[in-house]
């Protein structure tokens, strides 16, 4: 019993250390606000000339390495904003961690130095309380506020601070342009960061593909974009994340300050799925979907593209704008709601749509289908089906139906050897449920081959005694 105790007593503790592990390694990975409080001197500056104030609208430019020497920002442009008598920095965000500032300069536009932090084997380095280079830390379970000095540059020269030049030529953009990027997902109560794939499509003969990790990433981008470009973010299993990233208005917010992307969770990629397979013509041709009733699908483009929809009944036409042609289109999730399906790839023969699998959708009434191009087609499962049409088919496409089904609209633009076994099924359904006033259009053309005698009687028997429009060639 004394065992059983230990035992179990060891196990609880397991738990609860493994549990305390997990929460520490979500606290710290999370970015924490960090800002700069800034005083001058007072009465004085380090020369006993009276000091200058800090204009509104000034900003500082900091640059900022991991302990390491790893740059994280350079240069980077930060607010200055004036709360009540003090003077404070906008909050850059960080994972907590250690740092070093190595530059400090408070500007007015970019273009001339009015206040610095001196660099600590310089002449004017005694007279602050940290001149640069000097280290911080991140708290991982706070904010981060770090009490700076800085001097007037007004009446002293670069030397007095261990600068060469005030010089900001070095702030111009180089031409390879960047932002930073997070991309976090849910965990428990919480949030964790977690890798991804980002693309940036800035027309349809130019995008970018970029590898994201778990962490702050710096996403480096070239000027060919221009006026700006579309940024998807991509990660199996959960709902993509789009946004326009206009230059120079958006991007450059994020070189700094990163943007940080929460991505939803979708379906399981092994969850039940309708699915389509074939040759999309570019920029792609749409999947259109009916529903009865509310619900949620997310339809997943082949390409790492997946996005979520939202309905009350009605009808959803989608057309994405994928560059890779060749990809299966997949729909999760409230499958029982669709009732009408509508799809056709844009690309004619010998490609086009090459399978497709739509047993989930039990409910479907309606299925309309072009580009195809399938050994078969199963329509087994389909049982409440009343619409049917089949076009732009140049190869035979046998068709299983099911043996009850409420058919009444059929049209197809091919032949097969299965025509007898279609035109029987249609007939006997017809007759078992009075089908009435339906609709048959097949274009059979099989040369020096006409229909037997028992298949014109079947479809004449659609259009004299049910009622039927029938078009068929004998």
């Amino acid at each position: 019993m004394k065992k059983f105790f230990l035992l179990f007593t060891m196990f609880v503790t397991l738990l609860w250390v493994t549990q305390s592990c997990n929460d520490e390694q979500q606290r710290v990975a999370t970015p924490r606000d960090v800002s700069f409080s800034l005083g001058l001197l007072r009465g004085g500056d380090a020369s006993g000339r009276a000091t200058a104030e800090i204009p509104d609208g000034a900003a500082v430019l900091i640059t900022v390495t991991k302990a390491d020497g790893t740059p994280v920002l350079t240069q980077a442009r930060i607010n200055i904003l004036r709360m009540g008598e003090g003077l404070v920095t906008a909050p850059i965000r960080l994972e907590p961690g250690n740092y070093k500032v190595t530059d400090f300069w408070v500007v007015q536009d970019s273009s001339e130095i009015l206040f610095l932090i001196p660099k600590i084997e310089s002449q004017l380095g005694h007279y602050v309380s940290k001149p640069v280079p000097f280290v911080f830390s991140v708290d991982a379970n706070g904010v981060t506020n770090i009490s700076v000095q800085v001097i007037s540059a007004q009446n002293h020269d670069p030397e007095d601070f261990g600068y060469v030049s005030f010089d900001l030529s070095v702030v111009d953009a180089p031409a390879l342009k960047s932002f930073r990027i997070a991309v976090f997902v849910r965990s428990g109560s919480g949030l964790v960061l977690t890798d991804a794939t980002a693309f940036l499509i800035g027309s349809m003969d130019y995008n970018q593909t970029i590898t994201l990790e778990a962490k702050i990433n710096t996403v480096a981008h070239d000027n060919i974009f221009g006026r700006g470009f579309e940024l998807y973010i991509h990660k199996p299993g959960y709902v993509s994340y789009v946004s326009p990233m206009a230059l120079p208005e958006n991007a450059p917010q994020y070189k700094d300050i990163p943007l940080e992307v929460i991505l939803e969770e979708a379906m399981p990629l092994d969850s039940p799925s309708i699915s389509f397979y074939g040759h999309w013509m570019f920029p792609g041709a749409p999947v259109d979907l009916s529903f009865e009733g509310a619900g949620t699908v997310f339809i997943d483009w082949g390409d790492g593209y997946t996005e979520k929809e939202t309905f009350d009944g009605g009808r959803l036409v989608k057309n994405y704008y994928a560059i890779k042609p060749w990809r299966t289109i997949s729909v999760r999730n409230d499958l029982d709601k669709i009732i009408a399906i509508e799809a056709g790839t844009g690309v004619s023969y010998p490609d086009g749509m090459q399978a497709i699998d739509i047993r989930e959708a039990v409910n479907l009434k309606s299925l309309k289908l072009m580009d195809v191009k399938l050994d078969y087609l199963d329509l087994s499962y389909q049982t409440k089906l009343e619409t049917l049409i089949i076009q732009g088919v140049s190869t035979e496409t046998p068709t299983i139906l099911p043996a009850e089904h409420n058919l009444r609209d059929v049209r197809f633009s091919y032949w097969d050897d299965n025509y007898h076994a279609l035109v029987d099924n249609i007939y006997a359904n017809t007759v078992a449920k009075n089908i009435r006033n339906g609709y048959f259009w097949h274009s059979r053309v099989v040369p020096h081959e006409t229909l037997p005698q028992d298949v014109v009687y079947k479809l004449e028997a659609l259009r004299t005694i049910y009622g039927w429009e029938v078009y068929y060639n004998q």
